[in-house]
């Protein structure tokens, strides 16, 4: 799996940067101190510890909310990513040990969104998001999710499983 982009919206002292990861596989965070380079590493963070399906403290909602008094609004940490062709045949192999004869088309990309909204300061309410628009080969105008629920839960678990609990943010 390839991480396309990354957007974070205010976080911390970040109001709004989208960082382009779909030239390198290494990307360099250069600024001014206090310009927010360990900001944005401590928001990949997050995201990733999201991903793996983590709930926040009430200490660490209150950590991520952006500097400043009485905020109301939501915070998003949002990833567009792309399936690598390896990455469809363990999907597809998945499928097959689940017992599941359909055959799907797979989007070319898909996307994590995690927002969290705040009242005068205070934490309200957050959302999980994910748009993986898969399709059962064959029907072009529904998604797997509309057509099969029950499944695209499943593969979203498996999913998560497979990719982001391998990664180990430290």
């Amino acid at each position: 799996m390839k991480y396309l982009k990354l957007n974070i919206k205010n976080f911390k002292g970040i109001n709004k940067v989208e960082i382009d990861l779909t030239n390198s596989r290494i990307i360099t965070l250069v600024g001014l101190n206090e310009s927010g380079k360990t900001t944005i590493l401590e928001a990949i963070k997050l995201f990733y510890s999201l991903a793996k399906n983590k709930s926040l403290s009430q200490l660490e909602l209150n950590n991520i909310r952006p500097k400043g008094i009485d905020f109301t609004g939501k915070i998003s940490l949002s990833a567009t990513l792309e399936f690598e062709p390896s990455d469809y045949k363990k999907i597809d192999n998945y499928l097959k040990e689940i017992n599941i004869s359909l055959k799907l088309n797979y989007p070319l990309t898909f996307s994590y969104d995690y927002t969290y909204y705040y009242e005068v300061h205070t934490y309200k309410s957050n959302k999980g998001l994910v748009s993986f628009d898969a399709k059962v080969k064959g029907r072009t105008k529904n998604t797997l999710y509309h057509t099969h629920n029950e499944l695209w839960n499943k593969l979203l678990v498996f999913i998560r499983k497979e990719w982001f609990f391998a990664i180990n943010c430290g």
